[in-house]
């Protein structure tokens, strides 16, 4: 269900209907869902979270396909303007971004600079926020383990303490400065709390087999979608938006994971599978594969308005997944895929192995890997 619910929120196709552009912070909760809900399956699973397995596996899921997808952000706009110049039609080399600007987005601490933060890709901000939350996840695992939800309660109570009394000594800020003190992940982390609290409840309702019932499942969906649009809707983004969020992204997780709604089918599809797994290369093409298609519509090819939104909705779309799936097969499947070595058959007496000490053969057999 979670990797359906990804690209819909990456996408954020609300902003065109409706101007609302805040689908990444749904995407927050979820990521702190899907992060936690592995763990919370038992007692054991929590016991044998292992930091360095859980590191490397977050620098093969992040790193790859987001430095591919910087080449291709910085060589779109001059493949483009390269081609306009062969027609003998007028285009403008745009500048590259300066090397401080590129150390920073490689370093996922672009967030943290005022002149940095959405200068590039515009959507990859959220990068840098879901890479302090990884710096933090094992903290909160481990205060998980000794105070259960206590802690992470504790640590979202702080988060929104620390987001209302940003908001209010950045009201007469330049923009730029008030979001780099609102990205902070101290200032999101509720936002992230949220989801491993979900997480917490559905193993929880699994785990004893439980499920809730459809008159509890349908309302929380409901109230669940509602909060969102209020949230999503609201001119400021200040801490009791972002606690509305965090609700809505909680209530919706929890109707759709232990809910039994009928709607969970449709997460379940081969199509939406497909589109699932690769949501985060959606979410890191798609804004300027998009762009650059519209401008070059509206300036070189002088198309209406409407027209050109037609057109993004379809040929769009769907040139935004096929550049989406040629990253997901080239820099994200490839560094996902892990290799066991194959068990070897116990040695026969007398060749001074008992049998007890296995040996490397170099062999391999493919596991699968979750995406999230």
């Amino acid at each position: 269900m979670p990797s359906m619910v990804l690209p819909i929120v990456h996408f954020d196709l609300a902003v065109i209907v409706g101007k609302i552009s805040r689908g990444v912070d749904l995407f927050m909760v979820l990521s702190g869902f899907c992060l936690f809900l592995p763990l919370c399956k038992s007692a054991e699973s929590i016991k044998k979270f292992d930091l360095r397995q859980f590191f490397s596996r977050r620098v093969r899921r992040i790193v790859p396909a987001y430095y591919a997808s910087f080449v291709y952000v910085t060589l779109l706009p001059i493949v483009l303007v390269a081609l306009n110049r062969l027609a003998h039609k007028p285009a403008r080399w745009q500048p590259l971004p300066s090397l401080f600007n590129v150390l920073t987005h490689l370093t996922f601490t672009h967030t943290l600079f005022p002149k940095c933060w959405d200068s590039w890709n515009p959507p990859s901000w959220s990068l840098g926020v879901e890479a302090h939350f990884y710096l933090f996840f094992p903290v909160a695992v481990i205060g998980f383990r000794r105070y259960g939800l206590r802690f992470i309660w504790a640590c979202c109570a702080v988060s929104t303490i620390f987001l209302a009394v940003v908001c209010r000594l950045t009201e007469n800020v330049p923009l730029d400065e008030r979001m780099v003190a609102h990205l902070f992940w101290l200032g999101r982390w509720t936002e992230f709390g949220a989801g491993m609290v979900a997480a917490s409840w559905v193993a929880s309702y699994r785990s004893q087999g439980r499920t809730l019932a459809r008159s509890a499942a349908v309302p929380m969906c409901v109230a669940g979608i509602a909060l969102f649009l209020a949230g999503a809707c609201a001119p400021t983004n200040d801490a009791v938006n972002v606690v509305i969020l965090s609700v809505s992204g909680v209530l919706l997780i929890m109707s759709l994971s232990v809910g039994g709604l009928r709607l969970r089918w449709s997460f379940e599809h081969p199509a939406a599978v497909w589109v699932g797994t690769r949501s985060y290369s959606i979410y890191l093409l798609h804004f300027v594969t998009t762009y650059y298609l519209a401008r070059t519509l509206r300036v070189q090819g002088h198309w209406p308005h409407l027209r050109v939104l037609a057109f993004e909705m379809t040929v769009g779309l769907a040139l935004v997944l096929f550049v989406s799936n040629l990253s997901y097969r080239w820099f994200e499947r490839p560094f996902l895929q892990a290799r066991a070595p194959r068990p070897r058959p116990a040695a026969p007496p007398g060749n001074g192995n008992s049998g007890n000490e296995p040996e490397d053969s170099g062999a391999g057999s493919p596991v699968s890997v979750p995406a999230s």
